[in-house]
């Protein structure tokens, strides 16, 4: 399982954005052959939805899942589901250019992150909001942590 940092030496903005702002994840969830990954993958998931940094999780799937399957039936209740999208990639493995023509088709805006299903995103993604990457186009790649459970994640390798 991986955890995702923003560092705070991302260059920061003289004005935040305040407009489009939305930060939408793009994953692709599925069931794992083995019991631990695919604990590992419910994990990532859920810890994703309970973000409140993250303004919708977009399950670009083979298959549509049940909340039993994705792991999210005991937060269901507590979360607002709107934020959580599913949508049927009709049996394809997920590509960027897949996303890429989601999110033209929706006409999203706002900030976007791609990810694998097994890596979660902890409060420092609210620091996009504050960089200078609605000022121009650019594109980050994200510092990966092996999280092996526990309390402190900051003590990640």
């Amino acid at each position: 399982m991986k955890a995702i940092f923003i560092s705070k030496h991302l260059e920061v903005a003289k004005e935040a954005n305040k407009e489009d702002t939305e930060i939408h994840l793009f994953t692709q969830f599925f069931i794992h052959k083995q019991p631990h990954r695919n604990e590992e993958l419910r994990y990532c998931l859920t810890t994703n939805l309970l973000n409140p940094h993250l303004s919708k999780i977009h399950l670009l799937n083979e298959r549509p899942y049940s909340s039993q399957e994705l792991g999210i039936e005991k937060i269901q209740s507590s979360m607002d589901s709107s934020r959580l999208i599913q949508h049927d990639t009709k049996g394809k493995r997920l590509t960027i250019q897949m996303i890429l023509q989601y999110i033209r088709e929706k006409s999203l805006k706002g900030y976007f992150i791609f990810t694998n299903a097994d890596i979660f995103l902890d409060h420092t993604i609210r620091f996009l909001k504050a960089s200078t990457i609605h000022e121009k186009k650019q594109a980050l790649a994200l510092l990966r942590y092996e999280y092996k459970g526990g309390n402190n994640i900051k003590t990640c390798p």
